[in-house]
């Protein structure tokens, strides 16, 4: 999963803005009503403020959402049933309309939230002809 360097840069500033004011879990504090897809009892769809360019190496087209549980809870095995039912409803949804569905565990070093999340990523239908990541320096070239 990647950025292209334009987000990249704004995803780190997201997170020095957070850091600065003293935010502890921006997926309860710092949700606008304006990102807000869908909402259920237990969950909301929201639109990811920082969209992945690139997920399992296919390009994305922009649609990019997170499952998040309105109460703060680490672990889909934390769950209620009630929660578990409206997670896997709202999947079920996404992935009949094209969606990817991906969550990182727990233990995952590039989880950026103790807040689960679960990405609807949905990707370009054709395979690029290449692409190139390489994390330091910074670079992503696709085509």
């Amino acid at each position: 999963m990647f950025h292209y360097r334009k987000k990249h840069i704004a995803y780190g500033t997201y997170n020095k803005k957070d850091e600065k004011n003293n935010v502890t879990c921006s997926l309860c504090e710092t949700i606008q009503p304006e990102s807000i897809v869908e909402e259920t009892e237990t969950m909301r769809v929201i639109k990811n403020r920082v969209p992945y360019d690139v997920f399992d190496n296919l390009p994305s087209t922009g649609e990019h959402f997170m499952i998040v549980p309105k109460r703060h809870v680490v672990l889909i095995a934390d769950f209620t049933d009630e929660e578990k039912l409206d997670q896997m409803s709202i999947i079920a949804r996404y992935e009949k309309e094209g969606f990817n569905i991906y969550a990182r565990s727990n233990t995952n070093i590039r989880r950026s939230q103790r807040h689960q999340h679960t990405h609807l990523i949905k990707l370009q239908r054709k395979l690029p002809h290449y692409i190139i990541a390489i994390d330091k320096p910074y670079l992503l070239l696709e085509g």
